[in-house]
């Protein structure tokens, strides 16, 4: 696994969720001739909706097709990026779904274009107002915002189902009878175009939806972009046939209180409210903080009533922060009682008011923002519910969160190793196997900053580098930078433990366990990785100095400068702290010496623009005894080997191709291979017993014999917060399988829920 960078992209159809709730559109009427106008509707009942390929997208959206023909190679796009890529929350024009099309430049293979049967056939003695709403994607680049909807945006109507093919380079070579090309565009608005079109012919039954191309063959794709559509409708009119102007259907947002009932900090009934207040902030006014301040009426105890309007405005922040606002944008403060409205309005004093600030250079040191109790049931789930989601972003992301860690490994595919060049043959026929850890600790002497990277589905991985810490603590190495770590999380150090807003991989417990071990060896730990904003400032100032950079895809961007972003955070680190040696676990590619194709990966620009020359630890995807690996002659060994050469003892580095991963040269310092993965006797990998301190606890020692199964057993350390804290760890128990927790020494609160939905806890010791 990497972490999958690509050359080109193209245009893809896919279902974009905001939401799990579907809304029912105003478009879904008995006079609406188009099935499933809002692409809410599904083949079969899924519990979550994930992001479609096109492929998928025909499968499960209910009457709707991809208008592009099944042997175009399909193409991995934007569902499969991690979130803080610079795509920044997706919206939805009042419900959850919606429909995008998207273009990346370059490639020569388009996929534009969406269909439907109507409900009935158009008759030419009809006119009929063809309307949808449309918006621009909020992870456009602000300098590259199309103006207006591209040439040949529109409608086609035809008595048959059509389907681009890849002769038409997968976009449809007709001119669709309703052009709505030129239209202005609004970022971060929806707009609501229409027109009214009465048919020439009878017949006309299939509605095909998207950009069209009259001659592929001297198409350009640099024009296009990606757009949102949604609530698709044709009704008969009696209106002219004349184009209407398109309508921006986003009021302006002004913020208003938040309400509370007697002695209550449930706020269900405002989430709508609060929705609006997430879109304005996300999407439309990103530099925007605000101030939330909590009120209670003067009915109840002076005292009681301070903590009950604290409660109501951490309960509002709550909500913001877990639906994607940055914490450091929120300033919270409560009042407690007050007397604003006369007695008979006293349901108005029980209130949070909203106000919007202008961003202050820097959150006051003595106002830290309260603790988020985040939802730790929607990260760790049964394994029945996440087959469900195969489909699903980060699926085998949540498998490794529970323990899973086989299904894991599965769901991402493992392919074969490809064949080892001649020379690399040669040299793993006669390396010599050394020991992988005593190999790195005596290496981390000579060196300043050493970069491991790690597979984020193979939690395997960061379980080799726990091995390391306290090795390379006593030569000197003092900071421990992760990818998963989200910068914002400035408490870790002084918390003393990752939480689940911490980050996305770091929610996973061996993860969340190598935190805990590095903070009590005395490493500062750091994150380093780019946001949205960052990497949109790293990419308009490289393209802005550099024509060449300003030619790539837009995703070649993005990648490049999120590794920028990356790379000048470790040296700026760097700079400050002189005295300590750094350790730095970083996702898959970004460890890679030298450029791939039009990416620079972080460790290259680490080296070029910083001349810091980091030694490069490349932990190899694949097992020893993985089918044909050439590492077959040491697949008996338990431990994690490095292959020595023969003749001047120097490590081994596959010159020509990594076996389990891209096409790489060169780009490593080292290449560790691990042994295969084994079953120990208490049902659970034997690479969890590499950190000799971590004990087999039976789950029967507390877990009553009728317990319903399954049931998650998620165990965490006493003196930590159970609302929020990363467990150290989490198996599920079933009826044939009873794995064992793997924990060490300390006081436990372990949390069992079981698949009835019954939770309760118990405290347990290891010795």
């Amino acid at each position: 696994m990497n972490d999958g960078f690509f050359n080109r992209l193209v245009f893809k159809t896919l279902v974009l969720l905001t939401g799990i709730t579907p809304f029912k559109s105003i478009c879904q009427e008995a006079d609406n001739l188009v099935p499933n106008p809002s692409f809410s509707e599904y083949k079969e009942a899924m519990e979550f909706i994930p992001q479609f390929s096109d492929e998928h997208f025909t499968k499960n959206v209910a009457h709707w097709y991809s208008a592009v023909d099944p042997t175009i190679p399909p193409h991995f796009v934007t569902p499969y990026l991690k979130p803080d890529l610079g795509q920044k929350p997706l919206f939805a024009d009042g419900d959850s779904i919606f429909v995008g099309l998207i273009l990346g430049l370059g490639g020569g293979v388009g996929g534009a274009s969406i269909g439907v049967e109507l409900k009935q056939a158009l008759s030419s003695q009809k006119k009929y107002l063809v309307k949808m709403r449309v918006a621009i994607p909020p992870i456009s680049r602000k300098s590259r915002y199309p103006k207006v909807l591209p040439d040949n945006f529109g409608v086609l109507f035809s008595q048959d189902k059509i389907v681009a093919t890849t002769q038409e380079r997968g976009v449809i070579a007709l001119k669709p009878q309703i052009d709505f090309s030129g239209t202005p565009l609004q970022p971060f608005r929806w707009i609501e175009i229409e027109q009214v079109f009465q048919p020439e012919e009878e017949g006309l039954k299939f509605l095909t939806l998207g950009i069209f191309c009259p001659n592929p063959v001297s198409m350009s794709f640099n024009n296009f972009y990606r757009y949102f559509i949604d609530r698709v409708s044709v009704v008969e009119t009696e209106l002219d046939i004349t184009p209407l102007m398109p309508v921006a259907v986003i009021p302006e947002f002004k913020p208003t209180p938040v309400y509370f009932s007697t002695g209550k900090t449930e706020i269900a009934r405002h989430k709508t409210a609060l929705d609006s207040l997430v879109n304005y902030l996300q999407l439309e006014n990103p530099e925007i903080h605000i101030q939330l301040t909590g009120y209670a009426d003067a009915t109840g105890a002076e005292n009681s009533n301070l903590d009950l309007s604290r409660k109501r405005a951490v309960a509002v922040y709550e909500y913001l922060v877990k639906n994607g606002i940055d914490s450091t944008r929120i300033k919270v403060k409560w009042g407690g009682e007050i007397n604003a409205q006369p007695a008979d309005q006293m349901a108005k004093n029980r209130r949070v008011d909203i106000a919007l600030l202008e961003p202050p250079a820097s959150l006051p040191a003595n106002e830290p923002p309260p603790s988020i109790p985040a939802d730790w049931q929607s990260v760790y789930r049964f394994s029945a519910e996440l087959e469900k989601l195969k489909n699903a972003p980060f699926n085998e992301i949540a498998f490794t969160c529970i323990g899973e860690y086989e299904h894991a490994v599965a769901k991402s595919g493992n392919s074969e190793p490809e064949p080892v060049a001649p020379e690399d043959q040669e040299a793993l026929k006669n390396g010599i196997q050394a020991d992988a850890v005593s190999y790195l600790v005596k290496r981390a002497e000579q060196e300043k900053i050493i970069l491991i990277n790690e597979a984020h589905n193979r939690p395997k991985h960061r379980a080799f580098v726990a091995l390391l810490l306290d090795s390379l603590y006593q030569r000197g190495y003092r900071y421990l930078g992760l990818e998963m770590l989200f910068p914002a999380d400035t408490l870790i150090n002084s918390r003393g433990y990752p939480i689940l807003s911490s980050g996305l991989y770091s929610q996973e417990p061996v993860a969340g366990e190598l935190i805990r071990m590095a903070l009590e060896t005395g490493y500062e730990v750091f994150g380093y990785d780019a946001n949205a904003q960052e990497i949109e400032a790293a990419r308009e100032t490289w393209a802005a100095k550099d024509e060449s950079f300003a030619q790539l895809a837009d995703f070649a961007q993005e990648m490049n400068a999120r590794d920028r972003v990356q790379a000048n955070k470790i040296a700026e680190k760097m700079k400050r702290n002189k005295n300590g040696k750094y350790l730095i676990l970083a996702g898959f590619g970004h460890i890679r010496e030298n450029i791939i194709g039009d990416w620079h990966p972080m460790a290259y620009q680490l080296k070029k623009y910083h001349q810091i020359d980091p030694f490069t630890v490349d932990q190899i995807t694949g097992d020893m005894d993985m089918a044909n690996s050439p590492f077959t002659p040491f697949k008996h060994n338990n431990k994690s080997l490095i292959i020595l050469q023969a003749g001047n003892q120097q490590p081994f580095s596959f010159k020509t191709y990594d076996l389990f991963s891209d096409a790489f040269v060169a780009c490593f310092d080292l290449q560790v291979v691990h042994p295969k993965t084994q079953a120990g006797k208490h049902g659970r990998p034997t690479w969890l017993e590499w950190h000799s301190k971590r004990e087999a606890i039976s789950t029967s020692k507390f877990i009553p014999s009728n317990t319903p199964l399954p049931c998650l057993v998620l165990a965490y350390k006493d003196a930590e917060d159970i609302r929020q804290a990363v467990p150290a760890d989490v198996v599920e128990l079933r009826k044939d399988y009873s794995p064992l927790l793997m924990l060490r020494p300390g006081k436990y609160n372990v949390l069992i829920k079981c698949v009835t939905g019954q939770i309760f806890t118990k405290k347990i010791i290891t010795e």
